[in-house]
């Protein structure tokens, strides 16, 4: 019987996010690892509003942008969990943290790759559900956690610790932007400008960058240590 992949946890926000975040990474992972997404809420706010304070949820692109995630995150072997948490109105609840925590003990996961704090709102009460949930679950010492960089938001102003050289599926990563018909006719090109400039900076075609959850260091506590990343791309 073939010996099973370990699994890896994307814990994002919206639809869409972990296609723009770390679609080409994720495309990389899918050979060594079974990869799973947990997407915090539908995208039921996720729309042009005119008036004021937020628009009221809208069944209708809550349910468009759920398929075009199952779609897109598909194309890397992963199926979604939607905890259908309120768009716009993320927090880092008791419930919410348990619920991932639950996922986190049963699927002891490699690696989590969440959102950078210093986002929006939003991503940034994401990244809180995934710290919490981590220590929840005691995996927060023997978890692999990276924080994708957003294309687009000016408040991710940290350097990363890692680049991830997408160029060789980078054509995929459109095809998987492309599932978010909703949002790809901005997207495209912000985050082909975005990852363009960010594999300029470690001279490559295309890139994607992440911050690690604790320092970088090839070993800790005689474990290896920040090598999942650095790993993709060798033989």
């Amino acid at each position: 019987m073939a010996e099973s992949k370990p699994n890896i946890v994307c814990l994002f926000g919206h639809p869409d996010d972990a296609t723009f975040v770390m679609g080409g990474t994720a495309l990389l992972l899918q050979e060594r690892y079974k990869l799973h997404v947990i997407c915090v809420t539908r995208g039921e706010r996720g729309y042009k509003w005119a008036g004021e304070g937020l628009g009221p949820p809208n069944a209708e692109v809550a349910a468009t942008r759920s398929a075009e995630e199952v779609e897109a995150d598909a194309m890397f072997g992963a199926e979604v969990t939607f905890l259908d948490e309120p768009d716009s109105e993320i927090y880092a609840h008791r419930e919410v943290c348990a619920r991932v925590a639950g996922v986190l003990e049963k699927l002891k996961p490699a690696a989590l790759f969440t959102h950078w704090p210093h986002e929006k709102p939003d991503h940034a009460a994401v990244w809180g559900i995934a710290w919490k949930a981590l220590h929840l679950a005691n995996l927060f010492w023997t978890t692999e956690v990276y924080m994708g960089l957003m294309a687009g938001d000016d408040r991710c102003v940290v350097k990363p610790d890692y680049y991830v050289n997408i160029g060789a599926v980078f054509e995929q990563k459109l095809k998987m932007i492309a599932c978010h018909k909703s949002h790809a006719e901005e997207w495209t090109k912000i985050l082909t400008d975005y990852n363009r400039m960010t594999g300029k900076t470690v001279w490559c075609e295309y890139a994607e960058a992440f911050a690690a959850g604790t320092p970088p260091i090839g070993m800790r506590w005689k474990r290896r240590a920040g090598s999942i990343l650095m790993d993709l791309g060798r033989d």
